[in-house]
């Protein structure tokens, strides 16, 4: 569950970075290699989430049960259908930005990013935010197995970087995120 929370919060974070209107070619340029950027990662959430479904994954997500949560197998199933809901708010909203480009209805642009910010709140990943944490602590993958789900090269490289970020005091783990995002964007 570790690898695939990094992902969610990288694009959580992408999300900031995404132009608000699209007023230049610059502006337009950035909003086309966001799209890019939060269609691989909807891809890689959806196969690290196929993945946690196994029969075998399961089990070691409900054997990893702690006794402090209440209703753990209940909770780890209620987080799979918040993350399909997430999933299908990234594939809609997605496919309605790069309609928003095709079309050059940039008019359309703030409102579409609004509605996604807003779909992404609703999935209610965020209601559960205290016992997420265990969740998120959760090694279900091998770096190897990682390798063969993950097609992504980037995002095979942000999970195994994650350890050195965490170990970032919170102003230069800021920083790090920023120039990242700002990187892959220009």
């Amino acid at each position: 569950m570790k690898s695939l929370f990094v992902l969610i919060d990288n694009l959580i974070i992408l999300l900031q970075y995404i132009p608000n209107s699209l007023r230049t070619g610059k502006d337009i340029e950035r909003a086309k290699k966001a799209v890019i950027q939060i269609k691989n990662y909807t891809y890689t959430i959806k196969a690290l989430i196929i993945n946690h479904q196994t029969k075998e994954n399961l089990k070691k997500l409900y054997q990893a049960h702690n006794k402090e949560i209440k209703d753990w197998a209940e909770q780890v199933t209620a987080l799979f259908n918040k993350l399909d809901s997430l999933l299908n708010v990234l594939y809609n909203d997605t496919n309605k930005l790069e309609r928003i480009i095709k079309e050059k209805k940039y008019y359309r642009w703030q409102a579409a990013i609004s509605d996604m910010a807003l779909g992404m709140f609703n999935t209610g990943l965020h209601d559960c935010e205290k016992n997420l944490e265990r969740l998120k602590s959760l090694v279900i993958f091998k770096e190897t197995e990682l390798k063969e789900i993950i097609e992504n090269q980037r995002h095979l490289a942000e999970i195994n970087n994650q350890a050195k970020i965490d170990k970032l005091s919170y102003e230069e783990m800021l920083l790090a995120q920023e120039e990242y995002f700002i990187r892959l964007l220009s």
